[in-house]
Formats: structure tokens, sequence, C-alpha cells
């Protein structure tokens, strides 16, 4: 073998990283369709991603989103800016190959159908700003009967059962909802997808310590927020149970009252 065909100890590295990886997963796989339906209730852990990727040996990188300065990111903001006084329609959305006869129509219909796309993701963005908050009270609920040793899951187990979300969703909202709630009123117009708001979070942060001028701009209110709550909450309290029936248990009922007493005064 010559020089050329050898890896280097870099790349052995990444070579050892990435098939003890795969070589678990598929260790893991087989297991489970060994084992049978019966036994394959809960999900095994799986191991983490590699840090370094194959596509690395090929020199091919992933390609990293140019990051924005702050005023660039706040004017990039401000043209997603979306009318949320009215509801998302989803008649837009209601149509047959047919209809679509002219690039004319399906330009026309691709710009009304991103509207309400825009519109639902500014509705969305609230409701996340919102839910990211509940989640921290709701986390302090938990670490005081944590501490006074009436909780005995984790904070990841209570959620995935209670909730059924991971810890890492949940701190990933709680993020978002602590960095831009005071800004709620302005940035839930913005329609853009949380995923892509979470990745922005750094520039975020710079671009709200950046001018007086630009806090004040999102935390005006320039719409009133629509929030369309179709169903109330129907709850029935039943007498508080005994401290070790609640060991795995938190009360909800100061939540409830939060959630509707924060989604009316909007």
């Amino acid at each position: 073998m010559d020089q050329q065909s050898e890896w280097s100890a870099d790349q052995l590295s990444i070579l050892s990283e990435n098939l003890s990886y795969y070589t678990t997963c598929v260790n893991i796989v087989k297991r489970i369709h060994t084992e049978g339906p019966a036994e394959s209730k809960k999900l095994p852990k799986f191991p983490s991603l590699p840090k370094r990727k194959l596509l690395s040996l090929y020199g091919e990188q992933a390609k990293k989103r140019k990051m924005m300065t702050p005023e660039e990111l706040h004017q990039y903001l401000i043209t997603k800016e979306i009318d949320v006084t009215k509801t998302a329609r989803k008649e837009v959305f209601i149509f047959s190959a047919s209809d679509i006869t002219t690039p004319d129509i399906a330009v026309a219909k691709l710009q009304e159908g991103y509207r309400q796309i825009q519109r639902q993701e500014a509705t969305s963005m609230c409701f996340n700003l919102q839910y990211g908050y509940l989640l921290d009270v709701t986390f302090e609920l938990y670490a005081k009967e944590k501490e006074s040793g009436l909780q005995g899951q984790t904070w990841d187990d209570w959620l995935k059962q209670n909730i059924g979300i991971s810890s890492s969703y949940s701190r990933k909202l709680r993020e978002i909802s602590r960095l831009l709630r005071p800004y709620m009123l302005r940035v839930s117009t913005v329609g853009q997808p949380f995923i892509e708001v979470y990745s922005m979070r750094k520039e975020l942060k710079a671009m709200i310590v950046y001018s007086e001028e630009i806090r004040r701009y999102w935390s005006t209110q320039n719409q009133p927020i629509i929030l369309q709550l179709e169903t109330m909450f129907s709850v029935t309290f039943q007498p508080r149970a005994p401290a070790r029936a609640r060991k795995n248990n938190i009360d909800l009922r100061l939540l409830i009252y939060f959630i509707v007493f924060n989604l009316y005064i909007l």
C-alpha cells in the first residue's frame, strides 16, 4: 500500500468512531428483532451520534449557514412579519391538479399558500413561547417536589411519561421562551418555523442587546394577536391523594389556571 492510500491517524479515529456507532446500532436492531414485540415495549438507549461524519473523509463538510449581523437579522425578521389578525384559510389547500392550468395560476396558488403557512407558523410561535414558559413553571414545581422527596422520577422520565416529549425538546422550548417571550406581542407576527428560530438563538441574543431601537421595535405590538381557543379546559378536580400516592405526579391545578389566564390576557 503506497503512502497516499493509507489513512492518517485522525482519519482512522473517524472510522473507528463511526464503526463503533453503527455496529452498536445494528446490534440493538438485531436484538429487538430477535426478542420480538413482547420484549420490545421499551425502546433501548441508542449511542450518541459520531461527532465527525464519514463525509469528512472525502473533504465534504456540512455547509454552515452564514451568520447574520444584528441589523441584518432585524431586517430579515421584519420581512417575515405576517398579518395575524386573520386565521389561516384551509380552503387555500383544497384543490386538484386540474385546477393548475398555467404557471401564473400555480404561482398565485403557491404565494397564497405560503402566506397561510406563515400565518400558521406565527400562531405556533406564540404557542411555543407560552408553552416554554409553562414548562419553566412546571419544572419549578417538579424541583420542589423532588427536593421534598415527593418526586422519584427524573425530569426526562416525567416528561416522557406524562407529556410524551423529551427533556431535550423541553430545553429548546424553554430557552427560546426565556429569550423571546418579553417580545412575544411582536415576535408572534413572524412566520418562521420554530426549528429555524431556534437555530438563530445566538444571533437573536446578539440582536436584542445590539440597540435600544431594535428592542423597542420588537417590544411594540403592531397588531392584535388572535388565539383560537375552540375548546376550553374541562377539568374535574379529585380529592388530593396522600403524599405517597402523589410520589410521581405534579399538582396540575396551578398549571391549568396559569395557562388559561395567560392565553386570555394576550
